[in-house]
C-alpha cells in the first residue's frame, strides 16, 4: 500500500545514537544492538535498521532502545 502523495519523494531526515556506559562515551558497537520505532513509543513492530544511525527519514518522531548485549541490558526508550 503507497500513499500517491508520497509516492518518488526522497526524504532527507536522519537520526543517530549518542550512548554512554559506566559516564564514558561509547565509540565502538560491537556488543550493542539499536532498535528503532517509528513514532514516539515502542511499537509492536521495530525498523529494519539495526546500526546506531538511520536515514532517509521523513519528518517525524523516533524511538531507539538500546541493548548491551554482553550484559544483557536495555536502555529506557528515547523519542526525539
Amino acid at each position: 500500500i503507497c500513499d500517491p502523495a508520497l509516492a518518488g519523494t526522497a526524504f532527507g531526515g536522519a537520526m543517530a545514537a549518542t550512548v554512554t556506559f559506566d559516564g564514558a562515551a561509547v565509540t565502538d558497537f560491537t556488543n550493542y544492538s539499536f532498535t528503532w520505532y517509528d513514532g514516539s513509543s515502542v511499537t509492536p513492530t521495530p525498523r529494519a535498521e539495526t546500526s546506531s544511525s538511520i536515514t532517509g527519514l521523513p519528518d517525524g518522531y523516533y524511538t531507539l532502545v538500546v541493548e548491551r548485549t554482553d550484559l544483557g541490558c536495555s536502555s529506557l526508550p528515547v523519542t526525539e
